[in-house]
């Protein structure tokens, strides 16, 4: 009971303070805390979008969490990332909630590289909210984000999220997020990401996560957030060629356990 009560202050806190943020970035973001500012690989799908510059194969990913083992906070994702001698282009929906109360996001999204080092993303979204009983409203907003290879090993990001104050209700506005980060390739099977993330009536982030490649085809990930303090825990399978797949969970030690599943087909 106790358990529950804290839970649904913490749920009343996260849903009037965060609308249109989705902290998640899927499979192999969860497992390294969320801390792909700075990453080129697929998972940029839901992280920064500049980093799907560097894509080179298209990409359909898919990804469904539930925080803390309960179905009321259920978040699901899907995406394709589509290369092309032009930029990437991106599609995207993702949703977090239940019956009584959800979120759901849609997304069109463009990346282009302007120099062999730098690349540039920007995304689109209709945000929808839903709440039963009391019906449903939708906004427009949109993100962006940037990356810069400073050699091969080390990259730089950044990313805003809903930089503009749209109004959803009378006291309810869409969250502004803003984040920089550090990817190092320490060697060729280990990779080590940093990361800062501000948000509105949020204190400050700090995230860290590692990404090491065990053998060909297994990669183990961990990673730490901060305010509030959760540890982060995955690996990545590479089945196929063509076919990978992640999971992950969230550790926090009042509310416990987060998993999360991450599916990826390349063409």
């Amino acid at each position: 009971m106790k358990k529950l009560l804290i839970l649904l202050c913490f749920i009343s806190f996260k849903l009037s303070a965060q609308l249109g943020y989705y902290p998640s970035n899927g499979g192999v973001g969860a497992g390294m805390g969320n801390c792909m500012v700075a990453d080129q690989s697929y998972a940029s799908i839901f992280g920064n979008q500049a980093g799907l510059a560097f894509l080179k194969q298209p990409s359909i990913s898919l990804y469904g969490e539930r925080r803390y083992f309960l179905s009321a906070l259920n978040g699901f994702g899907s995406g394709y990332a589509h290369p092309t001698n032009s930029g990437t282009f991106l599609i995207k929906a993702q949703y977090f909630g239940y019956n009584a109360y959800n979120e759901q996001q849609i997304g069109v999204g463009y990346a282009r590289k302007f120099l062999d080092n730098l690349s540039v993303g920007i995304q689109i979204n209709y945000q929808g909210f839903n709440i039963q009983d009391y019906g449903s409203k939708g906004t427009f907003s949109f993100e962006a984000g940037l990356q810069y290879l400073i050699n091969n090993n080390f990259a730089i990001g950044f990313q805003i999220i809903n930089p503009i104050a749209v109004k959803i209700t009378e006291n309810d506005y869409l969250q502004s997020v803003y984040k920089t980060g550090l990817s190092w390739k320490a060697s060729k099977l280990l990779t080590i990401n940093t990361e800062v993330e501000k948000s509105q009536n949020f204190d400050l982030r700090f995230k860290g996560g590692i990404n090491y490649k065990i053998m060909d085809q297994f990669y183990l990930r961990t990673g730490i957030k901060t305010n509030p303090t959760e540890y982060c825990f995955g690996a990545g399978f590479i089945v196929s060629q063509k076919f990978l797949f992640d999971i992950a969970g969230t550790y926090h030690q009042i509310l416990g356990i987060s998993p999360t599943l991450g599916v990826n087909y390349q063409f």
